[in-house]
């Protein structure tokens, strides 16, 4: 259900993976839940991360996450033309055939 959890500016932030967990989690019994056992936490190490945290705040992490997405710029490709000039060195006749037939299409393909 929860993607991320970290603390800022003494506000502890929950993402969730889902908007049906979001609901979930932004139910006023669930966030007491959550504020007991961080109280409990913190009773027994003073020190930790969550001794300062004051709110609870609840995100869905679709929403949360800046979804800038980096514009790939697509190079034009150009195909560079043949001029029909190469060496038909294949010994079947019907291959051969086929060749020089592609060899005439080239030619007038490129005016």
């Amino acid at each position: 259900m929860i993607s991320k959890i970290f603390v800022k500016n003494n506000v502890l932030i929950i993402l969730a993976k889902h908007h049906v967990a979001y609901i979930e989690l932004n139910h006023d019994n669930t966030k007491k839940t959550i504020k007991n056992l961080i109280k409990n936490y913190t009773f027994a190490k003073p020190t930790s991360i969550f001794a300062n945290v004051n709110t609870i705040k609840i995100f869905s992490d679709r929403n949360f996450i800046q979804q800038k997405k980096a514009k790939t710029i697509q190079k034009k490709h150009f195909i560079e033309l043949s001029n029909a000039i190469f060496h038909n060195n294949i010994n079947n006749p019907i291959l051969y055939k086929k060749f020089e037939e592609l060899r005439e299409i080239i030619k007038y393909a490129k005016k």
